[in-house]
């Protein structure tokens, strides 16, 4: 099930599980508005990401534009997005 990481906020569940941080925002009853105390929890997980070479993603499996747009740049490029975000890739002829 992975390794649960505690974000400080009773709204936010995460899991750091094979290289991957998925971050689940839950708070249905405010369409998953965020409260300040939340903020703080995602700006935790990027840090908790940023600082473990064992997190090569963060998921927000709310967030499938962006699913679809990482997905996209694989396909064309045969590189994953973070290649590109990292500043290593170069752009095709």
């Amino acid at each position: 099930m992975g390794e649960a990481i505690d974000l400080d906020s009773k709204f936010l569940h995460a899991r750091k599980r094979g290289g991957v941080l998925t971050v689940r925002i839950d708070r249905p009853d405010r369409r998953n508005a965020l409260t300040m105390e939340m903020y703080h929890g995602i700006k935790k997980a990027c840090v908790i990401a940023e600082r473990d070479p064992e997190i090569v993603a963060v998921l927000k499996p709310a967030d499938r534009q962006r699913h679809v747009r990482a997905w996209e740049v694989l396909e064309a490029t045969g590189r994953p997005l973070s290649v590109w975000q990292k500043g290593e890739g170069t752009p095709a002829p």
